[in-house]
């Protein structure tokens, strides 16, 4: 959850990027090298697990699903599930304003190799392009007539469509095949006619990751009875990965050729091998709390269109609808034929309120006004994904109008994007 303060200087900053050009899926795409920064071979290790190391005046609870009862560690011989949802609880300004290191253990006897993945998100709507765009406009003066740009897809987003009806100039908008521009996207001349989620014309700094070609069909509006005239093909002049952001994206693994997070295999050698993963501070990449906190509640999020991670609920931004982004930081145990031994989902969830983290049964998510001597101020001062919620009902309402509520209307459209949180 980004605090009140930087809430205020960091709405022209960060998080201003666009969507992608068709379905991105990186599941299976691997890289071979050592993930840790030191990673240590033939080491002796007891167990199959998952450390935080200490930072200097910060308490970190690691768990098991949050429950403080053990650690997020599995031992075959003792161990109920082979699956451990591994959270760590950390208060929400320690978690803002310090990196935290991830240390895993994998023994040799239990695991020949190590799986790892990392955490990832996108922070605008990702979707396909359109194959063709027209609008009407005065070819003297260059303006483009208000409410005519209409954008034109397939059946399914890759089938490509027949184009647009040279006689037709105001085709019926059904949201599908044809499509409305964004609200929040301001066109008044030819050049202001771009990719429904390129966000450059439309924030500071905004980001354009359309990829692909296009054709734009011309209507003259001084000639009402002309038909259409098709222009060649242009390039949208985007890239993909600029719809994303989160540590996988930003740390210095190795990445697809179009810039995508790998899962990694590590061959685990003699006694164990151990390494670490650093996640750097929000605060350090003046960014959103969600850059490193990725837990969320899956209650709160509608069913995605397919699963992701094996999860069928998360937040629309870390499986939108062109796929791409994961919820976990991710270590798996695996065979020497890749099956799994054991899986731990890392998450690191933030606190609202000190007398709330002091028990595994307080509320992470307290709401609500402080008592404070110095003025209103919210319980809640970052926002994480509890709070970028599909509807208004879930929105903190401490803050009344003063925030922008997050919908999946308001996404899916293009016209919403999370740079003041």
């Amino acid at each position: 959850m980004v605090s009140r303060f930087f809430s205020l200087i960091a709405c022209s900053v960060f998080l201003l990027l666009n969507a992608c050009s068709s379905a991105i899926d990186t599941a299976n795409a691997v890289g071979t090298n050592d993930v840790g920064e030191g990673g240590t071979q033939d080491i002796e290790v007891d167990f199959f697990e998952i450390t935080v190391q200490e930072v200097p005046e910060v308490t970190v609870y690691t768990s098991i699903d949050g429950g403080r009862t053990s650690g997020c560690r599995y031992d075959p011989d003792s161990s109920t599930s082979a699956y451990i949802r591994c959270i760590v609880d950390i208060d929400e300004l320690d978690m803002f304003n310090n990196s935290f290191t991830l240390v895993n253990s994998a023994p040799g006897d239990l695991c020949k190799y190590r799986g790892f993945r990392s955490y990832y998100y996108a922070n605008a709507n990702v979707d396909t392009p359109p194959d063709y765009v027209s609008y009407e406009i005065n070819p003297t003066s260059n303006v483009v007539t208000t409410g005519s740009v209409r954008y034109y897809y397939g059946d399914d987003d890759r089938d490509t469509p027949d184009g647009p009806d040279p006689t037709v100039r105001f085709p019926d908008v059904n949201g599908t095949r044809i499509r409305a521009k964004p609200e929040s996207m301001p066109i008044g001349a030819k050049a202001d006619v771009l990719c429904l989620w390129d966000y450059s014309s439309r924030y500071d700094d905004g980001k354009n990751s359309c990829k692909g070609q296009y054709q734009a069909m011309a209507f003259n509006v001084l000639d009402p009875g002309e038909v259409g005239e098709l222009g060649e093909s242009t390039d949208w002049g985007g890239d993909p990965v600029n719809c994303f952001k989160g540590p996988a994206i930003e740390d210095s693994l190795a990445k697809t050729e179009s810039g995508f997070p790998l899962y990694f295999y590590t061959q685990v050698l003699g006694a164990g091998f151990q390494d670490t993963y650093t996640i750097e501070s929000p605060n350090d990449k003046r960014d959103a709390q969600i850059y490193l906190a990725n837990y969320f509640d899956p209650a709160l999020h509608p069913v995605n269109a397919s699963s992701i991670a094996g999860e069928t609920k998360v937040p629309i931004a870390i499986r939108p609808p062109g796929g791409g982004g994961f919820p976990f930081y991710r270590y798996d145990c695996l065979d020497e034929n890749a099956e799994i031994i054991s899986r731990i989902d890392v998450q690191f969830r933030e606190w609202n309120v000190k007398s709330e983290i002091l028990t595994a049964a307080g509320n992470p998510d307290d709401r609500g006004a402080e008592s404070s001597p110095f003025g209103a101020q919210c319980k809640n001062d970052f926002f994480d994904w509890e709070d970028l919620v599909p509807t208004a009902a879930n929105v903190d309402a401490c803050y009344g109008s003063s925030i922008e509520v997050f919908t999946s209307a308001k996404w899916l459209a293009g016209n919403f994007i999370v740079d003041d949180w």
